[in-house]
Protein backbone atom coordinates (compact mmCIF):
# COMPACT_ATOMS: atom_id res chain seq x y z
CA UNK A 1 0.00 0.00 0.00
CA UNK A 2 2.97 2.60 0.48
CA UNK A 3 4.22 2.02 -2.79
CA UNK A 4 1.18 2.49 -4.14
CA UNK A 5 0.65 6.36 -1.99
CA UNK A 6 4.13 6.76 -2.93
CA UNK A 7 3.87 6.53 -6.68
CA UNK A 8 0.50 8.40 -6.54
CA UNK A 9 2.32 11.73 -4.28
CA UNK A 10 5.26 11.16 -6.75
CA UNK A 11 2.56 11.69 -9.96
CA UNK A 12 0.80 14.43 -8.12
CA UNK A 13 3.93 16.64 -7.16
CA UNK A 14 5.39 16.10 -11.21
CA UNK A 15 2.31 18.48 -11.99
CA UNK A 16 2.33 21.43 -11.98
CA UNK A 17 0.65 23.39 -8.85
CA UNK A 18 -1.13 25.56 -10.77
CA UNK A 19 -3.28 22.59 -12.11
CA UNK A 20 -6.91 22.96 -10.88
CA UNK A 21 -8.86 20.41 -8.19
CA UNK A 22 -10.60 19.19 -11.73
CA UNK A 23 -7.10 18.67 -13.70
CA UNK A 24 -5.57 17.26 -10.63
CA UNK A 25 -7.91 14.49 -10.08
CA UNK A 26 -7.87 13.62 -13.29
CA UNK A 27 -4.04 13.36 -13.32
CA UNK A 28 -4.20 11.15 -9.74
CA UNK A 29 -7.17 8.96 -11.21
CA UNK A 30 -4.95 7.98 -15.04
CA UNK A 31 -2.11 7.31 -12.10
CA UNK A 32 -3.72 5.00 -10.58
CA UNK A 33 -5.53 3.58 -13.85
CA UNK A 34 -2.27 2.88 -15.30
CA UNK A 35 -0.39 1.76 -11.90
CA UNK A 36 -3.39 -1.20 -11.73
CA UNK A 37 -3.29 -1.74 -15.58
CA UNK A 38 0.44 -2.00 -15.63
CA UNK A 39 0.60 -4.36 -12.26
CA UNK A 40 -2.24 -6.71 -13.46
CA UNK A 41 -0.15 -6.91 -16.83
CA UNK A 42 3.02 -7.96 -15.80
CA UNK A 43 0.72 -10.70 -12.79
CA UNK A 44 -0.73 -11.56 -15.96
CA UNK A 45 2.20 -12.07 -18.55
CA UNK A 46 4.08 -14.10 -15.88
CA UNK A 47 0.75 -16.48 -15.39
CA UNK A 48 0.64 -17.26 -19.51
CA UNK A 49 4.18 -17.98 -19.17
CA UNK A 50 3.36 -20.84 -16.74
CA UNK A 51 0.24 -21.83 -18.55
CA UNK A 52 -3.46 -19.93 -19.41
CA UNK A 53 -4.68 -21.62 -16.20
CA UNK A 54 -2.65 -19.93 -13.96
CA UNK A 55 -3.50 -16.73 -16.18
CA UNK A 56 -6.92 -17.28 -15.29
CA UNK A 57 -6.29 -17.63 -11.43
CA UNK A 58 -4.46 -14.54 -11.89
CA UNK A 59 -7.62 -12.52 -13.16
CA UNK A 60 -9.75 -14.70 -10.52
CA UNK A 61 -7.74 -14.16 -7.30
CA UNK A 62 -5.06 -11.23 -7.92
CA UNK A 63 -6.90 -8.97 -10.08
CA UNK A 64 -9.47 -7.57 -6.97
CA UNK A 65 -6.59 -7.55 -4.51
CA UNK A 66 -4.37 -5.48 -7.22
CA UNK A 67 -7.24 -3.13 -7.44
CA UNK A 68 -7.40 -3.01 -3.71
CA UNK A 69 -4.05 -1.66 -3.54
CA UNK A 70 -4.20 0.94 -5.92
CA UNK A 71 -6.99 2.21 -4.54
CA UNK A 72 -6.97 5.06 -1.47
CA UNK A 73 -9.21 5.93 1.13
CA UNK A 74 -10.63 8.66 -1.36
CA UNK A 75 -10.68 6.73 -4.35
CA UNK A 76 -11.45 3.06 -5.47
CA UNK A 77 -10.39 1.54 -8.33
CA UNK A 78 -12.26 -1.18 -10.21
CA UNK A 79 -13.04 -3.06 -13.65
CA UNK A 80 -16.09 -3.91 -15.56
CA UNK A 81 -17.80 -4.76 -18.91
CA UNK A 82 -20.58 -5.35 -20.56
CA UNK A 83 -20.03 -8.92 -21.23
CA UNK A 84 -18.94 -10.24 -17.47
CA UNK A 85 -16.89 -12.97 -16.37
CA UNK A 86 -16.85 -12.26 -12.61
CA UNK A 87 -20.95 -10.82 -11.21
CA UNK A 88 -18.90 -8.83 -8.83
CA UNK A 89 -17.59 -6.57 -11.42
CA UNK A 90 -21.25 -5.90 -12.72
CA UNK A 91 -21.62 -2.67 -14.93
CA UNK A 92 -23.15 0.58 -13.65
CA UNK A 93 -25.59 2.33 -15.77
CA UNK A 94 -23.27 4.81 -15.93
CA UNK A 95 -20.32 2.14 -16.49
CA UNK A 96 -22.41 0.84 -19.49
CA UNK A 97 -23.22 4.22 -20.83
CA UNK A 98 -19.51 4.75 -20.92
CA UNK A 99 -18.97 1.34 -22.26
CA UNK A 100 -21.33 2.21 -25.54
CA UNK A 101 -19.65 5.76 -26.18
CA UNK A 102 -16.22 4.35 -25.50
CA UNK A 103 -17.49 1.38 -28.72
CA UNK A 104 -18.54 4.34 -30.78
CA UNK A 105 -15.04 6.02 -30.51
CA UNK A 106 -13.38 2.44 -31.43
CA UNK A 107 -15.22 2.00 -33.84
CA UNK A 108 -14.86 5.51 -35.28
CA UNK A 109 -10.91 4.79 -35.40
CA UNK A 110 -10.37 6.77 -32.20
CA UNK A 111 -6.89 5.36 -30.92
CA UNK A 112 -7.57 2.85 -27.48
CA UNK A 113 -5.00 4.89 -25.69
CA UNK A 114 -6.85 8.06 -25.54
CA UNK A 115 -10.06 6.50 -25.10
CA UNK A 116 -11.19 7.89 -21.45
CA UNK A 117 -13.45 10.29 -19.97
CA UNK A 118 -13.28 12.32 -16.56
CA UNK A 119 -16.07 13.59 -14.60
CA UNK A 120 -17.67 15.69 -11.70
CA UNK A 121 -20.67 15.27 -10.38
CA UNK A 122 -23.10 18.07 -8.39
CA UNK A 123 -21.69 16.80 -5.07
CA UNK A 124 -17.79 16.78 -6.28
CA UNK A 125 -17.69 13.05 -6.74
CA UNK A 126 -15.26 12.42 -9.68
CA UNK A 127 -15.30 9.24 -12.24
CA UNK A 128 -12.42 8.83 -14.78
CA UNK A 129 -13.13 5.88 -16.95
CA UNK A 130 -9.98 4.40 -19.29
CA UNK A 131 -10.95 1.60 -22.01
CA UNK A 132 -9.61 -1.63 -22.02
CA UNK A 133 -9.43 -3.07 -25.49
CA UNK A 134 -8.50 -6.54 -26.31
CA UNK A 135 -5.19 -7.87 -26.78
CA UNK A 136 -3.59 -10.59 -28.46
CA UNK A 137 -3.10 -12.42 -25.57
CA UNK A 138 -6.43 -11.78 -24.05
CA UNK A 139 -8.23 -13.94 -27.07
CA UNK A 140 -6.65 -17.30 -25.13
CA UNK A 141 -9.36 -16.67 -22.54
CA UNK A 142 -12.17 -13.90 -24.27
CA UNK A 143 -11.56 -15.02 -27.81
CA UNK A 144 -13.78 -16.76 -29.97
CA UNK A 145 -11.86 -19.91 -30.59
CA UNK A 146 -11.06 -21.36 -26.91
CA UNK A 147 -9.12 -24.41 -26.34
CA UNK A 148 -11.07 -27.33 -25.17
CA UNK A 149 -8.87 -27.35 -21.89
CA UNK A 150 -8.88 -23.68 -21.15
CA UNK A 151 -12.48 -23.62 -21.78
CA UNK A 152 -12.97 -26.56 -18.95
CA UNK A 153 -11.35 -24.23 -16.52
CA UNK A 154 -13.20 -20.76 -17.18
CA UNK A 155 -16.20 -22.83 -16.67
CA UNK A 156 -15.35 -24.20 -13.32
CA UNK A 157 -13.74 -21.31 -11.93
CA UNK A 158 -16.69 -18.94 -13.71
CA UNK A 159 -20.01 -21.23 -14.32
CA UNK A 160 -21.89 -17.86 -15.15
CA UNK A 161 -19.12 -16.42 -17.99
CA UNK A 162 -19.97 -14.28 -20.86
CA UNK A 163 -16.73 -12.46 -21.41
CA UNK A 164 -15.65 -14.56 -24.52
CA UNK A 165 -16.02 -13.85 -28.04
CA UNK A 166 -13.90 -10.93 -28.74
CA UNK A 167 -11.70 -9.94 -31.35
CA UNK A 168 -8.75 -8.24 -31.56
CA UNK A 169 -8.95 -4.28 -30.89
CA UNK A 170 -12.54 -4.74 -29.41
CA UNK A 171 -13.79 -2.91 -26.08
CA UNK A 172 -13.09 -5.63 -23.29
CA UNK A 173 -14.47 -3.55 -20.71
CA UNK A 174 -13.12 -0.39 -18.58
CA UNK A 175 -11.04 0.65 -15.36
CA UNK A 176 -12.84 2.88 -13.32
CA UNK A 177 -11.26 5.21 -10.78
CA UNK A 178 -14.24 6.73 -8.48
CA UNK A 179 -13.94 9.12 -5.38
CA UNK A 180 -15.45 7.53 -2.24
Amino acid sequence: MSRVRVTLICAALTVPSALSATELGIETSRAQAAGFLKELRLRLQAGMAESPMAAIAVCQDEAPKIAERWSTESAVVRRTALKLRQPRNAASEADQATMLAFSKRLAAGESASSVEEFSVTADGSMRYARALVTEAPCLVCHGESIAPAIAKTIGERYPADRATGFRLGDLRGIVVVESR
